[in-house]
């Protein structure tokens, strides 16, 4: 799909912008792909506009079988932890298998986190 790809370039020299006009247009004839949907919230975070992000995350993790679902649910995470939303952001974080997962769980529990 020519207009996915010409988005990933966009996205990957920091045309977010642009790169979410293409995957917003797909998206609305597809609205359940995990992949349009996982770096759709991807360019939102880039632009810091996480509680965009945090709705196209979700759609992902709608789908637990989702290649993208360890990985959303890790940003989720990071965005609730931004918005000191701690608790929350524990289960997310603990459902991803990112690499620093049980590094930022022990930190999160220094500070007071169940």
């Amino acid at each position: 799909n020519y207009a996915f790809y010409r988005a990933m370039v966009d996205y990957k020299t920091g045309r977010y912008q642009a790169a979410l006009e293409a995957w917003e247009e797909q998206l609305r004839s597809n609205p359940s792909n995990d992949t349009l949907n996982y770096f759709a919230g991807s360019a939102f975070l880039a632009l810091g506009e996480n509680d965009r992000a945090l709705q196209y995350f979700e759609k992902v993790t709608a789908r637990e079988g989702s290649v993208f679902f360890s990985d959303a649910c890790w940003y989720i995470g990071l965005v609730l932890v931004k918005q000191h939303k701690t608790a929350e952001a524990v289960k997310w974080i603990g459902k991803s298998q990112h690499e620093g997962r049980e590094d930022l769980l022990a930190q999160l529990q220094q500070h007071g986190a169940p």
